[in-house]
């Protein structure tokens, strides 16, 4: 099927997340391991919080592994379609966006979510948290074997219009290299490192810092 036709803009003018029917993707994340229960839980009080960033670390593996196998959907190759900022869509961007929209609807947890493909508030069913997500930064290198990666932010509430980043609840930014890593902000000063190895993940550092030095302004 073209892939053009699932989570375009188009589809988002409606108010429609992208549905499982449009495309079958066989994706890796339903697994265990892949949610951060057995690694996150005894450091968030909020389980539904927890959710929403199991959610989001299982589209994190269904993006990663999809990658470095070469699963069909993931090419880095033009569909036809624009996003709202006039770039041209990849293939692999539209995969990796549906996936993550897949993860977030599923929870139960998000009550609306956008991404720089899907960039109107798309209603997942949810009530209490909301996500903004850069499904894969850097897909035009994906060929170059470059590391990519995925960016999210967590907000609570049902929308995401007129937020903060300082209101944001989580955060997390994911690689995809030799590793597939996760920095994950739970709190304003608790960020950890997160490595899915062995078919789950782990906890790889448990406080990461920025260098004084290296801050910008």
């Amino acid at each position: 099927e073209d892939p053009s036709t699932v989570a375009t803009d188009a589809l988002v003018q409606i108010g429609q997340a992208p549905k499982a029917a449009e495309q079958k993707l066989d994706l890796p994340g339903s697994t265990a391991g892949a949610g951060l229960e057995a690694c996150l839980g005894d450091q968030l009080a909020d389980k539904d919080l927890l959710g929403v960033l199991s959610a989001i670390s299982r589209s994190v593996v269904d993006i990663g592994v999809a990658l470095r196998d070469g699963n069909k959907g993931f090419a880095a190759k033009q569909v036809g379609t624009q996003n709202s900022f006039g770039d041209n869509q990849l293939e692999v961007d539209v995969t990796s966006d549906r996936a993550v929209f897949k993860r977030l609807e599923a929870s139960g947890l998000c009550a609306a979510a956008s991404s720089e493909e899907t960039t109107r508030e798309v209603q997942l069913g949810g009530s209490k948290y909301c996500v903004a997500f850069d499904p894969l930064d850097g897909s035009s290198i994906v060929d170059a074997n470059f590391s990519v990666g995925s960016i999210f932010g967590v907000w609570e509430g049902t929308t995401l219009i007129n937020r903060t980043g300082r209101e944001q609840k989580a955060a997390a930014m994911a690689m995809y290299g030799p590793r597939i890593t996760m920095a994950v902000a739970v709190s304003s000063q608790k960020v950890v490192e997160l490595t899915f190895q062995g078919g789950a993940w782990a906890v790889t550092k448990e406080q990461m810092h920025i260098a004084p030095g290296d801050r910008k302004s």
